[in-house]
């Protein structure tokens, strides 16, 4: 009777043993799967972040544009305005300089 129960629990003990390499084995799948997962994600993530930088930078360039037409309508509206300012500008640059 003890070689019967010590054969069964041999037989569940591998059976258990057999269960838990094919846990593992399905885990090892598994965690390859998330590793390519997370790959593509990076991949994918990294080519909207980069169109991200391509927009705002457009966006930036166009704003940049616009800015400089609109110093150029004011400066061909107000001249000598536009020359007072720049003396100014100049004169306050060199003095932070410490030049004049």
């Amino acid at each position: 009777m003890a070689t019967a129960t010590k054969d069964r629990t041999a037989e569940e003990f591998e059976a258990e043993m057999a269960a838990i390499r094919n846990d593992l084995a399905a885990l090892r799948d598994d965690m390859a799967a998330l590793a390519r997962s997370a790959a593509r994600v990076a991949v994918e993530g990294k080519d909207s972040a980069a169109e991200a930088v391509r927009e705002a930078a457009s966006d930036l360039a166009g704003k940049g544009e616009d800015l400089v037409a609109a110093v150029g309508r004011e400066v061909a509206a107000r001249p000598i305005a536009a020359v007072g300012i720049a003396f100014g500008v100049g004169y306050l640059f060199a003095k932070l300089r410490g030049r004049g």
